[in-house]
């Protein structure tokens, strides 16, 4: 199995984006986070009703807009996003690319943690 289909190619792939896109997320959430809970801005609620909005869009419709726009910005300014570990890290932090949620559930989860709206892991719900 290993030999006729090169899946160790295809499971480095995976890991290695899962890894990237994963710590990219984190650092972004908390960072948005923080800000959300600490400060009160102008636009803070739209932004955090836009979060869980973003959520309600299903993958497949990003899909075309998405590869449309990696390819204008290939022909713009000749950064080929389009079959990269760049691309795909990318396309990892929409809004459900494929269920994951990465940046908008993490923001999410980390905001009502410092909000202290979530109850301490020791507590049962």
């Amino acid at each position: 199995m290993w030999s006729t289909i090169n899946l160790a190619q295809g499971l480095f792939n995976s890991i290695l984006v899962s890894i990237i896109a994963s710590t990219i997320a984190v650092f972004l959430a908390a960072g948005t986070a923080y800000v959300i809970t600490r400060f009160h801005f102008r636009g803070r609620i739209a932004y955090l009703y836009s979060l869980v909005g973003l959520q309600a869009i299903p993958s497949v419709m990003l899909l075309l807009p998405l590869f449309l726009l990696f390819i204008s910005i290939q022909s713009v300014i000749h950064v080929t996003l389009v079959g990269t570990y760049t691309g795909v890290i990318i396309t990892s932090h929409d809004p459900d690319p494929g269920g994951s949620n990465l940046t908008p559930m993490e923001t999410q989860t980390v905001r009502a943690k410092r909000s202290g709206s979530c109850p301490p892991a020791s507590e049962p719900f």
